[in-house]
């Protein structure tokens, strides 16, 4: 199992390597592809979900538990940054502080399974969302 300052390390891992990517995007156009910042991105918004939904869940869920709840975090996560750009990590912050509350007042399943439904909301209107920004163009 890894633990929380290993977790916090490849968070900001992958932050960084979505920042090298940005930035060198930025300051060498013609040399750097635009797949280097499209994947720098997609690692980026994928590892926030991921890391986040890990340290939150492992306090409340055994090693199998967890780990389903990250991957799903992850997949989400990773289909949402394709899909509706930067609307889906926004959805993961509103649903990860309503987890937060909910589980003041819930038990740990029930305010997951809350939040799950809430995040599959979240993301099917960034998607709408979206859609709607790229018809209007």
């Amino acid at each position: 199992m890894v633990g929380w300052k290993k977790a916090l390390a490849l968070l900001v891992a992958a932050f960084g390597i979505a920042a090298v990517g940005v930035y060198a995007q930025e300051i060498l156009p013609d040399v750097v592809p635009d797949a280097v910042l499209f994947w720098t991105y997609v690692v980026g918004m994928t590892a926030i979900p991921g890391v986040v939904t890990y340290l939150r869940t492992r306090p409340d869920f055994g090693d199998r538990g967890v780990a389903l709840a990250t991957a799903v975090s992850v997949v989400a996560g990773g289909a949402a940054a394709v899909c509706t750009f930067v609307f889906g990590l926004f959805a993961f912050l509103v649903v990860a502080a309503l987890h937060l509350v909910l589980r003041r007042f819930l038990r740990a399943v029930p305010a997951l399974a809350v939040s799950a439904v809430v995040l599959a909301a979240g993301l099917g209107y960034a998607t709408l969302v979206m859609t709607e920004f790229l018809n209007r163009m």
